[in-house]
């Protein structure tokens, strides 16, 4: 039932009623703009909170809980991201199963977030705002460690992207092959520190230092990796392979240790003695009459398993076995980078030291002369050119012609024309000549235009003569100081700063020593590498031949039967067969040859090359090496600083006067 209603019946029994819903209704407005003003104050609150908090340096997005993703929206997003990243996590702990897994240490294997849904392990991953997320760039790579595999899950969506990682192994928990390790959730705990003081303005960076310190409000870090690859070279034992005995050269000969054996079957023919009875097989197919016996020969295969020793590792000289793994210390060089340093009253600038002093400076004064002039001593001079034309004369030469035979005769005609050329303008004689064919009978001289000739001091052009006249102009010049100096008499005189700078001297870190323009340092560390697995081998006792893991060697088994005796047939001696009229006796003839041998040859691993009995392999040693270095400010007013440790009891910020403020957040560990 409600108010409304209510009110109605109490109206229904007093007349008052009108003024008790009016009260009523004034009441819950009451109530609305009290609850208006309390939302109000919270928001007001906050929004203090939040301006007093950001003074306070903000050392990575992890650390500071005054961002945009504290908002609803903001921790939204942080909820929807981490659901992601564990969904992906469990699809992908299944599908790692034994067989899909990394089988030696350093080896990983990759899949992306592409492949999973192909795979249908996960449905499509949104983001908090329903976008998918990148499914390319998504991925879980597994590398396989000593004693248990390390699961890196890496998400990329459109508003954040991250990663975590993940321990697996076949633990005694697990109820597959293999599954996350339980690892107790580590937090962070924050601190507080309330100082009287404003926040100044950044100091310059400082120098570069392998050192790392503690950063606050006060102090903000930079950090640079530098990766120094260098040349090195790796070099192993070669593997040792003895010469080899081969029979290829003697078809029909067997290898017998360093012998090539071959046996033939010899036949001794004798006539068999005529006797008044003798013996035949003819009941038995296949044997033959020896003596009285009846007798066949069947070769037969022995077979037995050959001996086998166990599979043993061998390491490359220098590398000692440990398990199946080869261990040898070599030494490395650390390289980091050096600092320059200057003397009293200089200052550093890159590599160079300079301090700067003032000095006076006096030039000798230059006499300048007018555009187109050239200065001698202190005159000015210019000189002028003009040019005198004449016409050429022309030359004329005398040719005879011969007349009484077939030929060509030269015609050619001259005669004065107004013409100009290059400028210059006259009458000029212009002859032309051409050939005729005539018949020449006589010597007739005949003169003909050869060229121009100019009179002594004169150049040709074509038929103009012509000659440069020079004219000299000379002045006083006028005496003139450089851009900056003051004329003194016939000096020019300034007041400069000149800065004297050297080499600053170079100094490296302590262990560390200068090489060239960087710092080294040798180290030594333990370097393995994979044995060489020598197979099980198989061997065979005296009289056997090796064939795969099996021992052979073939005897003769003889059959007797008694003979048939018949009348009138032949006789034979013992140890002979009878074979028509002739008695045969097979011995086995065995030829022994030496067998051919190979000259023992030495072998590398891939990727390795052969220098006698060594193996080298050339490759490149990166050296990572992490720098820091920090600026300060000052602090000239009040502020609130925040810290987060892993200790609820840390006795550093205590000292330093932080206090806990009951806030924690889990420890992500990448």
């Amino acid at each position: 039932m409600d108010e409304y209603t209510i009110l109605k019946k109490k109206r229904k029994k007093n007349g008052f009623a009108s003024t008790a819903l009016l009260i009523s209704i004034a009441i819950a407005l009451i109530a609305m703009v009290g609850a208006v003003l309390i939302l109000s104050k919270i928001d007001n609150k906050k929004t203090v909170t939040s301006n007093e908090e950001s003074v306070v340096e903000k050392l990575s997005d992890d650390d500071s809980d005054e961002d945009e993703d504290t908002t609803c929206d903001g921790y939204n997003k942080e909820v929807v991201f981490n659901e992601n990243l564990k969904t992906i996590k469990e699809a992908a702990i299944s599908y790692f199963t034994n067989e899909r897994l990394p089988q030696t240490t350093g080896e990983s294997v990759t899949i992306t977030l592409k492949d999973m849904k192909s795979s249908k392990l996960v449905r499509n991953i949104l983001d908090a705002s329903g976008k998918s997320c990148n499914s390319k760039e998504s991925y879980v790579e597994v590398t396989k460690d000593d004693n248990e595999y390390i699961m890196k899950v890496f998400l990329s969506c459109s508003n954040m992207e991250d990663y975590i990682i993940v321990h697996l192994g076949c633990y005694d928990y697990c109820d597959s092959n293999v599954c996350e390790k339980k690892v107790e959730k580590e937090y962070e705990y924050e601190y507080k520190k309330t100082n009287s003081c404003e926040l100044g303005e950044w100091s310059n960076w400082g120098k570069w230092t392998t050192t790392r310190q503690k950063t606050s409000n006060l102090k903000k870090e930079d950090i640079k990796v530098e990766k120094i690859s260098k040349k090195v070279t790796d070099t192993k034992n070669a593997t040792k392979i003895p010469g080899t005995y081969s029979c290829s050269n003697y078809p029909g000969y067997t290898l017998s240790g360093t012998k090539c054996v071959k046996e033939t079957i010899v036949k001794d023919i004798k006539n068999a003695t005529i006797s008044g009875y003798s013996y035949n097989c003819d009941k038995y197919p296949g044997y033959s009459v020896v003596g009285s016996q009846c007798v066949k020969e069947t070769k037969k295969k022995e077979v037995i398993d050959a001996y086998k020793n166990p599979t043993t590792y061998t390491c490359p000289s220098g590398y000692s076995l440990n398990g199946t793994k080869c261990e040898r210390s070599v030494t490395k060089t650390s390289t980091t980078t050096g600092s320059y340093v200057c003397g009293s009253g200089y200052s550093l600038s890159g590599t160079k030291c300079s301090k700067t002093t003032t000095t006076t400076d006096t030039k000798t004064g230059s006499y300048v002369c007018p555009s187109g002039y050239s200065l001698s001593g202190t005159k000015c001079s210019k000189t002028t050119t003009s040019t005198e034309t004449i016409n050429a004369d022309p030359v004329y030469e005398t040719r005879n012609v011969i007349k009484g035979f077939s030929c060509k005769k030269q015609q050619c005609t001259t005669k004065t024309v107004f013409s100009c050329s290059n400028g210059k303008c006259g009458n000029t004689p212009q002859t032309s000549c051409e050939y005729v064919n005539s018949t020449c009978y006589n010597s007739i001289p005949e003169k003909y235009l050869s060229g121009y000739s100019c009179p002594s001091g004169y150049s040709k052009n074509g038929s103009t003569c012509y000659k440069t006249v020079s004219n000299t102009d000379t002045k006083n010049a006028t005496f003139t100081c450089p851009s900056g100096y003051t004329v003194s008499g016939t000096s020019c005189k300034k007041t400069i700063s000149s800065t004297d700078t050297k080499n600053a001297t170079f100094t490296c870190p302590s262990g560390y020593t200068v090489s060239g323009t960087s710092c080294t340092k040798k180290y030594q560390e333990t370097e393995k590498i994979n044995a060489t697995e020598n197979p099980a081998t198989y061997y065979c006792k005296s009289g056997y031949i090796l064939s795969g893991t099996k021992c052979e060697r073939t005897v003769i088994v003889s059959d007797s039967k008694e003979a048939t005796k018949v009348n009138g047939g032949y006789l034979c001696p013992s140890g002979y067969r009878l074979d028509g009229t002739k008695c045969i006796k097979e011995t086995i003839k065995t030829d022994t040859k030496n067998a051919d041998s190979t000259k023992t040859v030495y072998t590398c691993p891939s990727g390795y090359t052969i220098s006698g009995t060594k193996c080298n392999k050339n490759g490149t040693q990166t050296v990572s090496k992490t720098y820091y270095r920090y600026a300060t400010r000052e602090c000239t007013g009040g502020s609130t600083s925040y810290e987060w440790s892993t200790s609820k009891n840390d006795s550093i910020l205590k000292s330093e006067g932080y206090k806990l403020t009951g806030k924690k957040r889990e420890l992500i560990i990448k």
